[in-house]
């Protein structure tokens, strides 16, 4: 939708989801909008208990099952996906939707399981589980959005009709540039001075010769 609002702004008037218009809407979002992230945990859980009942008896299954659900990359943290960098933030289940894998996931089966390719084979399957559960969401997230674009009269041709683009500027970019703007000026000024009242060259703002006759810069 931010790409969108930046092309279109005269069709797309915001950033935010057009589902719930609380947040900016991205790739990751999709995931986490309508709670559907709980149903995507529940949905893997179920992936990864069928793989790990193929190897083990039921006792030891439910054993692995357990602890793999008590991890912390197995529970979501809302907070996760708008700060990457807490220092107290841990790996989770959003990290997961991502692509990372954790070493944790290995450890819990590989304290059950003395085999490593079989335990790579079973974290491998979980992981293209994982990938057709968000590709069924991100389906049905496009046909959402399709209804929407009807629902609000945007057609085809609106999308094709040329308008003039406005560069749209983020608040960190114009701030920037206002500084560039500023030392700018100042360098100009500093420069004039010193070769209008002290006849210095331009090359005195930037160098001097040291006591020892050593050309240096400022």
């Amino acid at each position: 939708m931010e790409r969108l609002n930046e092309r279109k702004p005269s069709l797309y008037k915001d950033q935010l989801c057009f589902v719930c218009n609380k947040c900016i809407e991205s790739s990751l979002h999709v995931f986490e909008c309508s709670d559907f992230m709980p149903t995507l945990v529940k949905g893997l859980s179920g992936v990864i208990k069928n793989l790990i009942d193929k190897e083990f008896n039921k006792y030891k299954s439910d054993l692995i099952l357990k602890e793999l659900l008590k991890a912390n990359f197995m529970k979501t943290d809302p907070f996760r996906s708008m700060d990457n960098y807490r220092v107290n933030s841990r790996f989770n289940f959003i990290d997961l939707v991502r692509g990372l894998v954790p070493k944790k996931f290995y450890k819990i089966i590989r304290k059950y399981l003395p085999e490593p390719k079989i335990i790579k084979d079973i974290i491998k399957e979980t992981l293209l589980s994982l990938a057709d559960l968000k590709w069924d969401r991100w389906k049905s997230r496009c046909e959402e959005f399709l209804k929407w674009k009807t629902q609000n009269g945007i057609s085809k041709e609106d999308k094709l009709k040329k308008v003039k683009r406005k560069h749209f500027k983020q608040a960190w970019y114009q701030t920037l540039k206002e500084n560039l703007a500023s030392s700018c000026r100042s360098l100009t000024n500093k420069v004039l001075i010193n070769f209008l009242t002290n006849r210095h060259g331009f090359h005195d703002t930037f160098f001097f010769i040291d006591k020892g006759g050593v050309l240096t810069s400022l």
